[in-house]
């Protein structure tokens, strides 16, 4: 504990980790931060995107980012790849649009004005002081072509290459429409061999991957296995979490009785079974089943998929999932990592801490 008081006492970052998270809400509250959309391509930061609010006179997109009130981007970056959570450094990176800016928040707090240097595709240097602003970008903040899904027939319609750059939830609309009109051309032009490209796929949301491949495919998946500890105080944690989510009150928990299921639908089995002894090893598979069933009429072909070191997270899920099935071939380099978080994130407080 006295470790602890002082590393807060000085300020040190280790005890300010879930300033990270709080960053989601001054951006849903609309409070003026940076107002840059940063991204990370060929070692550098870059500019993607800037506040609608915000007309620069020298930053133009695709610019370097030298530095930022100051201090040097290097910098920046020493101490972000420091302090965040990632198992690689290719999703350090591809986390930067989300994490840097936050990360700056965190180190400067909210400050009114931001002091940028920066560098044109001429390899000129600028300064441009650029006001804060609700991160609200009139340029969107990602990749150019993020928010598609393009696809393209080859070899008279008898292959059909389909890029997914992401499975972020927020592209989940246009995505579901995409791989509905996807799957009419490929039963209409009678495709025989479907590439799906995973380069460069950061991940997102594990069930728009699972989504296509029940579309492809006419044998049940199994799209998740686990050996793990019981533990009572986990589960209890779930079912209050769901009870929150609903404003039901915890105090009406029964623990002998009332499953996760009715809350979470299929998504989760989890309940807090009494018959389990503390710390006894289950096998997830065989208590809970993990089977994930086609969709009604799929596509029949070969699945071939493209996957290289930015392919990252639930994108790696997908692969996972392809590969333990044998539902197709898998070609290109090593992917990036594996999932790094769960969205259905469950609180549980340390009794010592």
């Amino acid at each position: 504990p006295l470790i602890a008081e002082t590393l807060a006492l000085i300020g040190d970052d280790h005890t300010r980790c879930n300033l990270f998270y709080n960053y989601n809400f001054l951006i849903r509250d609309k409070i003026k931060l940076l107002p840059l959309a940063l991204n990370y391509k060929n070692n550098h930061v870059i500019v993607e995107g800037w506040a609608k609010t915000v007309e620069p006179v020298r930053l133009q997109y695709g610019d370097i980012v030298l530095s930022i009130n100051g201090k040097p981007v290097t910098e920046w970056l020493k101490r972000y790849y420091k302090y965040v959570s990632a198992e690689t450094m290719e999703q350090k990176n591809w986390q930067i649009p989300y994490f840097l800016p936050a990360y700056i928040w965190m180190t400067d707090g909210i400050v009114e004005q931001f002091e940028i240097t920066g560098k044109n595709v001429q390899g000129q240097t600028y300064q441009e002081s650029l006001s804060a602003a609700v991160p609200e970008f009139s340029v969107p903040p990602r990749n150019a072509g993020w928010g598609e899904f393009p696809y393209q027939f080859y070899y008279e319609d008898r292959v059909c290459h389909y890029k997914i750059p992401s499975f972020d939830d927020s592209l989940r609309d246009n995505y579901f429409k995409m791989v509905d009109t996807l799957l009419v051309q490929l039963k209409g032009k009678k495709t025989t061999v479907l590439i799906v490209d995973l380069r460069q796929n950061g991940g997102g949301n594990g069930e728009l991957g699972q989504d296509l491949l029940q579309r492809v495919v006419s044998k049940p998946l199994q799209t998740g296995c686990k050996k793990w500890r019981y533990s009572r105080t986990y589960e209890r944690n779930w079912i209050i979490a769901a009870l929150k989510q609903k404003n039901i009150p915890p105090w009406l928990l029964l623990d002998r009785w009332l499953r996760v299921h009715w809350f979470y639908g299929k998504y989760h089995h989890l309940y807090v079974d009494m018959s389990k002894l503390e710390g006894e090893w289950i096998n997830y598979c065989i208590e809970k089943g993990s089977l994930t069933y086609p969709k009604d009429d799929p596509w029949n072909g070969m699945l071939v998929l493209i996957v290289d070191h930015g392919t990252a997270s639930a994108a790696v899920d997908t692969t996972a999932i392809v590969k333990d099935n044998g539902l197709g071939l898998i070609v290109g380099e090593e992917t990036g990592g594996r999932a790094s978080f769960y969205s259905e994130i469950c609180p549980v407080y340390l009794p010592n801490s």
